[in-house]
């Protein structure tokens, strides 16, 4: 049985004209891009993702891509109770973020935002459940009372 030989004498393959020891994608950080290119790129992000999300739901469904954008303003913007359920959201996704944003900052990118957002669930409940126990008191107490007035 022949020995297998140490990994700094081992040769590498070539794939692609590259050896097996390299990355096949390297990333670097680009240069500073100005502020216009930037608003640019991340406009023609949005859009495009947006089509795309419309082709594929056109597709779905086999409906016409443009009914997907009027079914989307119409659930979002169409009674003032949608508009303050996608605000109330919003406030969600905004809190969830600006919690997450100290831990970019600190290079700390294992932490979940779901996982965020079920621990404060979790932390809250305890509070939400004093309340309304405070509140059904509140509210018996009150039916008692209406109670003794009409006797």
């Amino acid at each position: 049985m022949q020995k297998r030989q140490p990994r700094k004498q081992r040769r590498k393959v070539m794939i692609n004209n590259k050896t097996s020891g390299e990355p096949l994608f390297h990333i670097s950080k680009r240069q500073e891009l100005s502020k216009g290119k930037t608003v640019l790129f991340t406009l023609a992000a949005v859009a495009i993702s947006l089509i795309i999300g419309a082709l594929f739901c056109g597709i779905v469904s086999g409906n016409n891509p443009i009914y997907f954008f009027k079914h989307l303003f119409d659930g979002v913007f169409k009674t003032k109770r949608r508009i303050w359920t996608a605000l109330r959201d919003l406030a969600l996704l905004l809190g969830v973020s600006m919690a997450l944003l100290p831990a970019f900052k600190m290079k700390f990118w294992n932490l979940g935002g779901n996982g965020q957002v079920l621990m404060g669930a979790l932390a809250a409940h305890p509070h939400c459940d004093i309340v309304h126990h405070q509140r059904k008191k509140r509210f018996v107490r009150f039916k008692k009372r209406l109670k003794k007035r009409r006797d």
